[in-house]
């Protein structure tokens, strides 16, 4: 009897460990996974990382494809070593929140609202601290020593998007007239060489109030002022503005570029985007987790999708003025501007985080401020 409730158990494709790419299921048959003890145990994470490079951070990762026993659960954890004086840079996890505790030394720890609103504390040995999906957030050791902590994940793998290498090493490179309309910079600026926190839910609307305008919206009708910085104006259709989009988890908006205006670099935490081109000729382009620009030039009836978290960008590059529709799988998708979000939060980010973050000097950092008026 034991020999059999083995035998069924080895073939359930129920047991999580076995839900990986060596079990399928040919014509109905299963193929038995050849699963081992060592699959759901793992070592990496005793050693300490090497801290030698211009980051003086090391992270090293316990995620699925390290640990093949996460498969199926929804859940890692990494290592992050730190040199004195080092940073783990601003960067996000698309596809998690995070948690972590501080093991040794002396670490800074912020993040940035999509309300840019700025949140940071110096935590300790034994301090735990939280960062909501998406957002971004960086550690900085403040300590005389070197620094350890430990991050979990509710992800098996939840990406990261560096944001100095996402912006400034893409594999091919963002254009150049992305970043200098996006950041308000020249591109002979040094920095080449390299709202409230929302919970995605309102309450409902007792029946005998609801009327036949919570469910209809024009809002969307009139052109945007594209007369700022950046030469583009989104018009939001959100829950906060469209009652009746309440628990459907779907919502668009309207986005207007003047010739030549960008929709600056920016990410959504928690929604996938996908879009129409209404009018004009509108470069749209996203960096994935790999690092990997992804990049094409649309006309009027080309769509477009951005996966959940991605930094991204669309950039007017016709001669008049261009108009395009997003939607998201979300009802609140929240808006972190990456401009606006590293130079311009309340309060600001330590000028110590940006230059060590994106090996660029104080000057750089007030220029930009200036331009995006904080």
């Amino acid at each position: 009897m034991l020999d059999l409730l083995r035998h069924s158990y080895k073939q359930d494709p129920r047991s999580p460990v076995c839900r990986d790419a060596s079990f399928s299921n040919v014509y109905g048959k299963p193929i038995v996974p050849r699963v081992k003890s060592d699959d759901c145990f793992f070592d990496g994470l005793r050693k300490e990382g090497n801290t030698t490079n211009v980051f003086g951070s090391k992270v090293t990762s316990a995620f699925v494809i390290d640990f093949p026993g996460l498969n199926t659960l929804g859940i890692s954890m990494s290592r992050v070593d730190l040199a004195p004086g080092a940073i783990n840079p601003p960067h996000s996890h698309p596809r998690a929140s995070q948690i972590g505790v501080i093991i040794k030394g002396k670490v800074l720890v912020g993040f940035v609202t999509t309300a840019n609103v700025f949140y940071s504390k110096v935590l300790k040995a034994g301090d735990m601290f939280v960062i909501p999906r998406g957002l971004v957030h960086f550690e900085l050791n403040v300590g005389k020593g070197k620094a350890l902590f430990l991050p979990a994940f509710n992800s098996q793998m939840p990406g990261i998007v560096i944001l100095p290498t996402t912006l400034f090493a893409s594999t091919p490179p963002i254009p150049n007239d992305v970043l200098t309309k996006g950041f308000q910079i020249d591109a002979k600026s040094t920095l080449e060489t390299l709202q409230t926190i929302f919970v995605n839910g309102f309450p409902c609307k007792p029946l005998s109030e609801v009327k036949s305008d919570d469910f209809f919206f024009d809002g969307l009708r009139t052109e945007g002022n594209t007369t700022n910085v950046f030469g583009s104006k989104v018009t939001s259709a959100f829950v906060t503005d469209f009652p009746g989009l309440n628990t459907l988890g779907i919502l668009m908006s309207r986005v207007d570029l003047a010739p030549g205006g960008i929709n600056p670099p920016h990410s959504h935490p928690r929604a996938s985007q996908t879009g129409v081109i209404i009018k004009g000729k509108v470069l749209v382009g996203f960096v994935t987790t790999a690092n990997v620009f992804y990049s094409k030039v649309l006309k009027a009836g080309d769509m477009f999708v951005i996966p959940r978290g991605l930094m991204h960008f669309e950039l007017n590059v016709g001669k008049g003025k261009a108009l395009f529709l997003p939607a998201f799988n979300s009802q609140l998708p929240g808006l972190v501007v990456l401009p606006t979000t590293l130079f311009a939060s309340t309060p600001p980010i330590p000028n110590d985080v940006l230059t060590k973050g994106f090996l660029i000097d104080a000057k750089v950092i007030s220029d930009i401020r200036s331009k995006l008026g904080s």
